[in-house]
């Protein structure tokens, strides 16, 4: 089937495609995505390979990003200038930049080697990587904003409106990891294990 230079090029601003507004992304949101049954994906032999070990990647990172946002709101509940405080806020800075450094170095590896693979080997899931390529664009910036947040937590006039102003950082960014690593999961978990 041949398709125009339209047909393949993803309009990333589009709602049923930008991070902040798509619903999930399964084998009907693109043309030569593979079929999605996450449940059925430990019965396959090769999902104890590649694929188990990026849910495995995938969890751990949201939940650091859980740990933060419940870090957040124990330190917003502890009174101020009080011992409880003052750990919870140097704990949830270093969390937080922590949690950046983590996604960004798992994205650089995906940008540098796994999506190009990915695309080499499936040429039909072009417009599926690249809004997984948007995706970690959209991330990234959003994590610049994070860190400066995050980062100030360390700031000797902090108050309880820089931990709620981190706390709704964290919350913000959650939704977007959560969105994000679960359709990533739906687009290269079935091809891995397709057998193509």
């Amino acid at each position: 089937m041949q398709h125009s230079a339209s047909d393949l090029e993803l309009n990333y601003s589009d709602p049923r495609y930008h991070l902040t507004t798509r619903k999930e992304i399964t084998e009907q949101s693109f043309s030569g995505l593979f079929r999605v049954d996450r449940e059925g994906w430990p019965l396959v032999p090769e999902f104890i390979m590649w694929p188990s070990r990026l849910q495995r990647l995938h969890a751990s990172i949201l939940d650091a990003s859980d740990n933060l946002i419940d870090g957040l709101q124990n330190t917003l509940d502890q009174p101020e200038r009080s011992l409880q405080e003052v750990l919870g806020l140097t704990g949830m800075r270093k969390l937080g930049l922590d949690l950046i450094e983590h996604v960004e170095i798992h994205h650089r590896t995906e940008d540098k080697h796994v999506l190009p693979n990915f695309l080499q080997r499936f040429p039909n899931l072009r417009r599926a990587i690249s809004l997984i390529e948007n995706d970690h664009q959209f991330l990234d910036n959003a994590m610049d904003v994070a860190r400066i947040v995050f980062g100030a937590l360390a700031q000797p006039a902090v108050d309880k409106s820089h931990v709620a102003s981190a706390l709704a950082s964290a919350s913000s960014l959650d939704r977007l990891l959560k969105r994000h690593t679960h359709d990533e999961e739906n687009i290269l978990i079935p091809a891995t294990m397709s057998g193509e």
